[in-house]
Order: structure tokens, then sequence, then C-alpha cells
């Protein structure tokens, strides 16, 4: 046979990686081909005992959605992480199981573990910058709570001042006002109106100009008193600056006219706290197994279904 018949058995009617149209080979009497063949240009494609291994463009697409899913998944979980971190001393950051876990006591008789928490905070300049000492959220939950649920003609001279200087630096834990049976009950008063600030500020701005020196008429108990239920019962962030001043300011004058902004006891010792996360029995990650772990197991099942054979 000629060189040109056999051409046809030397080459494959498809080039393994180009997929370049067989050309013939020229005859010893033929000028040289200086034309570039045609050339089509396929996927590549692999050849291995008639087995064809094919990459999958949709599957890749598949393995990168799953991989970003996962990414998100890390994040958020990084995310409660350092949240409950701070907050997992009890799941709703409640007063009463702070006290429990870091070891301090509610005590509106006892004033002395406030003073000494004052004291702490004033020592430790850590306290006000991001990496704090180890027992500053301690201290000023210590006094925090007993501002807010004890009678505030109960508490420390000046304490209005000290915690409006660390409150920006903490998280609150909640506790309401105790209840106190020889007092009425504050009116009502409508933390939602839109008017809420104009009134407050009107209500302190009465109590300055009429109410320094006595606070027996009907208007500065009212005024007095709608302070005091907009203190203990709105959203602070939501409150002028003058209602604190207003109420430290005259709770000695007006405390004949204090109330209740709650209508029963708060027992701290019946308080019920969320119960921790449940850990794996190695001690580790909570059961269910690390997240880490589940997504690189996500990815390998994702990488593994890439390729079909």
């Amino acid at each position: 046979r000629s060189v040109v018949d056999l051409s046809s058995r030397i080459f494959p009617r498809r080039d393994r990686y180009t997929h370049r149209t067989p050309q013939p080979l020229p005859s010893s009497s033929s000028p040289p081909i200086h034309t570039r063949p045609t050339q089509t240009h396929y996927a590549p494609s692999f050849h291995s005992d008639n087995k064809m291994m094919t990459f999958s463009s949709s599957k890749s697409l598949t393995i990168f959605a799953l991989l970003f899913i996962s990414l998100v998944v890390v994040i958020d979980h990084a995310s409660a992480a350092s949240h409950d971190a701070h907050d997992d001393h009890g799941a709703a950051h409640i007063c009463a199981c702070e006290a429990k876990e870091m070891g301090f006591t509610i005590d509106c008789a006892n004033m002395a573990p406030v003073t000494a928490a004052v004291a702490y905070l004033k020592a430790t300049p850590s306290c006000v910058e991001t990496t704090k000492a180890a027992d500053c959220e301690k201290n000023y939950l210590t006094l925090q709570s007993h501002h807010d649920f004890c009678p505030p003609d109960s508490l420390p001279t000046n304490l209005e001042t000290i915690i409006h200087a660390y409150e920006e630096f903490f998280s609150d834990c909640f506790i309401p006002r105790q209840y106190n049976s020889k007092l009425g009950m504050c009116p009502a008063f409508d933390c939602a109106a839109s008017n809420m600030a104009a009134n407050l500020t009107a209500a302190t701005t009465f109590l300055t100009n009429n109410c320094t020196t006595a606070c027996a008429s009907a208007e500065c108990k009212a005024a007095f008193q709608s302070v005091y239920m907009a203190h203990d019962t709105c959203d602070e962030k939501m409150l002028p600056g003058t209602v604190e001043t207003a109420l430290h300011a005259f709770e000695d004058v007006c405390a004949a006219n204090n109330c209740n902004t709650r209508n029963t006891p708060y027992d701290l010792a019946t308080v019920v706290c969320p119960a921790a996360p449940v850990a794996s029995a190695a001690g580790g990650a909570p059961r269910g197994g690390s997240v880490m772990g589940n997504v690189l197991a996500l990815a390998a099942a994702a990488s593994a279904s890439v390729f079909v054979f």
C-alpha cells in the first residue's frame, strides 16, 4: 500500500487532545503542505480502557455553590459563638442568672458589694477598653443590677453618674424594679407615643422649676411619677438624657411620691435560668458534631460527585 493509504491507520479519526481533522501524509513527490489543518476545539476528554471520564461544568458550579454555603455557615457559627461567649451566662442575659454564675448577690439591703464594684471599675482602666480584665463584667453587672432593681433612695450617692461612665462598654442584664407592697402603682406611661420625649422633657423641666424644695403638689407628683415610670419601663435609648438626671436629682425630695412600676414581687430565688448547651460525649462541640467537620465532609462529598466515570 501507499503511504497515503496507511495514513488512516496511523492517525485515529480524532486527535486525543485537539480533535484535529486527520490530514493525509504528503507523498515524496508532492510539494510540502503549508496550510494549517482545520481544527475544532472541544472540552478535553480522556480515554482509558474504553471508559470516558468527563468533567461536568454543571457539577463544577455545584461544588462552588456548596463550598460558598459552607463558608456562610462557618461565619454565622463563628458569629453566634462570639455572641454566646458573652450572653450564654443566661440565654436571655438575666441578672439573677448572671449573679448565680459569676458569684455575686443582688440585695437592696446591702450596698457594700455595689461600693466595692464601683471601686474596682474605677481602679481598672481596662474595663473601658476592648480587652477587659476578667472581673470587669462581674463588677459592672453588680452595679447595674442593683441600680435597676433597688429603690433609688437605697443606692449610693452619685451612682447615676458612675453607671453612665461605664454602660456603653458593657451589655446590661435584665432585671425589673422590685415591687413594694407599701406603694401604689405608678400611672401608666406610653413609651410608644410620638410625643413621649416631649412629654418627659416637659416633666423634667417642671420638676426643675417648681419642685426642688417641695414635691407635695399634684403637679410635682405627676411629673415625678411620669419620669419614674418611663425610666423603669421604656427603652433607655428612647429616653431624653434629662430623665436619668431628674430621677436621681428629685428622688429624695419626691420620695413620698415613689410608686411601683410592676404589680407583683420579683423573686430572685425562683428565676429559672436557661440551660447551657449540651456538650458531646467527648467534651467538645455540642451534640451534632463539629460544624467545621460537617463542612469538610460536605465539601468532600461534593468533590467526589464532580467526576463521573
